[in-house]
């Protein structure tokens, strides 16, 4: 099976690039897999991911979940299977984009940038001023985890940046006060950078209506989906 999954979702590694990162890592189950889909589980993140050709194939690979609290589809069709077969409270419809380019991104040395240290001062500074829906326990782990980083200007943590479960680029934050200086910009071009050093594949999802990220990555020219991906939970 694990063959055919890389076979189908190496079809468009833009559109598939959040499941593909997560096969990197030995936390994932292949729950099904053919000429049609993909349907995998992270053990990390507890959440289901699911890509097929067609509502009917969404359906079939469905079958091997009874119970989905929260899944990524990446197709209309897909969202659309999954809803009728499982009760879901919310959504969020987002653009999936990808820097598929391999190269670093140059940074203009606004700020300073390290990782933050897993504490109390850090875990409440970010579960504060995140503007998401985050418990305070999911931000320590994170910290802890996959790591978060902070920008600082003259020792002040003005910001920070990080990655949601499933490894995508997220957690961007600059306080009001410290905004349009290209501080939110240095962090994401830092965090690309680290990516890539790590063999990885930056992408990030974007929440339709958050135009501000919307522009910044097609500004810095991160490649497109051609369709939206669907958080349902």
């Amino acid at each position: 099976m694990k063959q055919k999954v890389f076979d189908y979702l190496n079809k468009n590694t833009v559109k598939h690039i959040c499941m593909l990162e997560c096969l990197r890592f030995d936390d994932v189950d292949c729950l099904y897999g053919g000429d049609d889909g993909v349907f995998l589980f992270d053990r990390t993140a507890q959440l289901y991911l699911l890509a097929t050709d067609g509502k009917a194939a969404a359906e079939r690979a469905l079958k091997a979940a009874q119970d989905v609290p929260l899944i990524v589809c990446h197709s209309d069709h897909d969202a659309e299977a999954a809803r009728e077969k499982y009760a879901f409270e919310g959504e969020n419809k987002c653009w999936q984009v990808v820097w598929d380019s391999g190269e670093k991104m140059p940074l203009s040395g606004v700020c300073d940038i390290k990782k933050l240290e897993l504490n109390d001062e850090n875990v409440d500074f970010v579960f504060s001023h995140y503007t998401l829906a985050y418990n305070r326990d999911s931000i320590a782990r994170i910290i802890g985890g996959m790591g978060m980083y902070g920008a600082y200007l003259n020792g002040t943590l003005v910001g920070f940046i990080g990655r949601h479960s499933e490894r995508s680029m997220g957690l961007l934050e600059v306080l009001p006060e410290y905004r349009r200086m290209g501080i939110g910009s240095e962090l994401e071009k830092f965090l690309v950078n680290k990516l890539l050093d790590n063999g990885e594949v930056p992408f990030a999802h974007i929440i339709y209506g958050n135009d501000k990220s919307y522009r910044m990555h097609r500004k810095y020219g991160f490649t497109f989906s051609d369709t939206p991906v669907y958080w349902l939970f």
